[in-house]
């Protein structure tokens, strides 16, 4: 193989390559007593967001628990671990999109310390 061979495929084989740019990985917070977790700060906006967007966890829909503040979701807190970790919620294709691992780490973290 000559040395212009060797190079046309050394610059195909460099030019195929592709760079992505993965940025930082998201780091999880650790659930220990010392992590406070707040609804009204780190959790309200997830559900508000994720959860009770029209016609699904809010008042548009009465088939299934209102997520919009924390007197309706206080009731079904025992419910929601399962729903998260077992994919259900929210179902793939919402509106709302899906969590982020931070943002089920954060619930889960919430209930753990009590809700």
């Amino acid at each position: 193989m000559t040395k212009s061979q060797q190079f046309v495929i050394a610059f195909l084989l460099f030019a195929s390559c592709e760079y992505k740019d993965i940025g930082t990985a998201e780091v999880e917070r650790p659930c220990t007593p010392e992590t406070a977790i707040s609804f009204s700060k780190d959790i309200h906006l997830i559900f508000e967001t994720k959860c009770s967007y029209a016609k699904c966890h809010n008042h548009d829909n009465n088939l299934i628990p209102y997520l919009t503040n924390w007197k309706e979701i206080s009731p079904t807190k025992s419910d929601i671990p399962f729903q998260l970790q077992n994919g259900a919620m929210p179902p793939s294709g919402s509106a709302g999109g899906q969590l982020s691992s931070h943002q089920k780490a954060l619930i889960l973290c919430w209930i753990d310390q009590g809700a």
